[in-house]
């Protein structure tokens, strides 16, 4: 933000001590419309993502210079802060999953979408560029942003430790690891890159083990409504030397 510095001294520095936590807004663009062309690419929306753990660290130490108590949130994020395509194609489901869990991962304590819905898509299908999580139709229909929520949630529980692991495509690759209540372990990656799969090996903090609940979703397996999260089961066995993920996807792994 323009002047930046001098808000944080002026405001911060006398007030720091009354803040108990500032309000961050994350739209990594500023473009309308589609992807693609002279906009940014599917691809370069999600790698934006890498970006996160860097600005949350930037937040946070200019706070603990003033007021090292307060917590940060992010209490508006999108793609974009014009209207885009992206709440209608794979693109923003993944991005949406990859945004909460990276600034969870990074230290935020909340994260909210914007926004629920506006007027871009007025009948149930998405078509036309907006922000929302569902359409304005009655009833409303799902956006994509709202699937990608859903992939989070698997991770993003209340009273989960939710933290980021490496893998060994730290290029392409998000990955994040929770410890859920009750003691069970979830996993998930990201793909960012747009026309590959990518075979890649992981660590997890808590070693995978027996029969595992899957959840996948990608850029290649869209119904109409680009609302396919498919489940099922695999072995901890099966990915023990590494995991196969499609190009522009998001798997993730659960003990049971």
């Amino acid at each position: 933000m323009p002047d930046n510095s001098e808000w944080n001294n002026t405001v911060l520095g006398t007030d720091g001590r009354y803040v108990s936590f500032v309000d961050a807004h994350y739209y990594p663009f500023f473009f309308y419309g589609s992807t693609g062309g002279s906009n940014p690419t599917d691809q370069q929306v999600l790698q934006s993502l890498f970006g996160v753990p860097a600005l949350y660290r930037e937040i946070r130490a200019s706070l603990d210079a003033y007021d090292p108590g307060a917590d940060v949130v992010v209490g508006e994020t999108g793609v974009s802060n014009n209207e885009t395509t992206t709440v209608c194609t794979p693109v923003g489901a993944l991005f949406a999953a990859g945004d909460v869990l990276s600034w969870l991962a990074a230290g935020a304590r909340n994260v909210d979408w914007w926004d629920m819905n506006n007027y871009g898509n007025t009948t149930a299908s998405c078509t036309n560029p907006d922000y929302g999580m569902f359409t304005s139709s009655s009833p409303p229909a799902a956006e994509t942003p709202y699937y990608g929520y859903l992939l989070a949630s698997v991770l993003a529980q209340p009273h989960a430790v939710l933290a980021p692991i490496s893998t060994s495509d730290s290029a392409d690759v998000l990955a994040y690891e929770s410890v859920l209540p009750g003691g069970r372990h979830a996993v998930a990656f990201i793909n960012t890159n747009t026309s590959s799969a990518e075979t890649v090996t992981f660590r997890p903090y808590a070693a995978l083990f027996g029969t595992l609940r899957t959840w996948s979703y990608s850029a290649g397996n869209q119904n109409a409504t680009n609302s396919s999260i498919i489940t099922g089961t695999t072995s901890a066995r099966s990915v023990s030397d590494g995991i196969t993920l499609p190009a522009e996807s998001m798997t993730i792994l659960e003990t049971r």
